[in-house]
């Protein structure tokens, strides 16, 4: 179960491997510019491709970060 909150989502094109940029983006760039704070529950990650059919390259996490409300 997610408890509902307000969330930063970034929608990420690419490897699994690779998801560290985006995070790293998220937290280093995006939060001092944006005047949020981030919330007490933990990010989550959804998957919109199935990978059996997806090449890595191509493949879609839209994650969130919760934020203070």
């Amino acid at each position: 179960t997610i408890a509902g909150s307000r969330c930063a989502t970034l929608l990420f094109k690419g490897s699994y491997s690779d998801l560290d940029r985006p995070y790293r983006w998220l937290y280093d760039t995006w939060l001092p510019a944006s005047g949020e704070e981030f919330g007490q529950n933990p990010p989550y990650e959804e998957y919109l491709n199935d990978t059996c059919s997806t090449p890595p390259a191509d493949r879609l996490t839209r994650i969130c970060i919760p934020l203070n409300d």
